[in-house]
């Protein structure tokens, strides 16, 4: 039974897009195993999936989602506690580099959300979220680690100063927002 459910309910998707906010119901039967879990459904995933864990029902446990049939590729690392993903969940890129990290809790974004230079390791972009709505400081670097733009979020929206530079790090436009509307905006001239 749990085979089947799982060969036909899971394979989970880390990829570069942000979750989305949508909420699952994974069932077999009347049965509902997880809730609010960010998945694509997907065939033969019992193949690639090392840890499935059931309490009462529930999944549970530490999740692990291989590239590959042998699990020598892990794709895919989190926590599953009362259905609900938990705590850190990391992706690999196909080389083994660690590509994205974001943080749950109760099944809900919250925490930082993290996107990593496959090359040298360094924090390309970071988000953070409270109870699923991006709140507090964000980032982008350029390719070169320079930073691109940052500013912070208020309840999901732009708010406060954000700052934009050149892949020089030249500082080329400031622009002001108050709850997402746009309230000042200066362009530099960099010459």
């Amino acid at each position: 039974m749990i085979k089947s459910f799982l060969s036909f309910f899971f394979l989970l998707s880390f990829g570069f897009s942000s979750f989305s906010q949508e909420e699952f119901h994974i069932m077999y039967g009347d049965t509902v195993y997880m809730k609010k879990v960010y998945l694509i459904v997907g065939e033969d995933v019992d193949n690639y999936l090392e840890r499935f864990i059931m309490k009462k029902g529930v999944a549970d446990g530490h999740w692990k989602i291989y590239y590959d049939k042998g699990k020598t590729k892990l794709k895919i690392e989190g926590n599953v506690e009362n259905g609900l993903q938990e705590g850190p969940w990391t992706s690999y890129s196909s080389s083994g580099k660690k590509s994205k990290e974001i943080n749950f809790r109760k099944g809900v974004l919250h925490g930082e959300e993290k996107y990593f230079n496959s090359n040298d390791g360094s924090v390309l972009i970071q988000y953070t979220y409270t109870n699923g709505s991006r709140n507090g400081y964000y980032f982008v670097t350029h390719a070169n680690g320079k930073k691109w733009q940052d500013g912070y979020f208020l309840d999901g929206f732009p708010n406060g100063t954000w700052n934009y530079w050149d892949v020089d790090g030249k500082l080329i436009k400031v622009r002001t927002f108050s709850k997402g509307d746009l309230v000042h905006e200066k362009t530099f001239t960099n010459k």
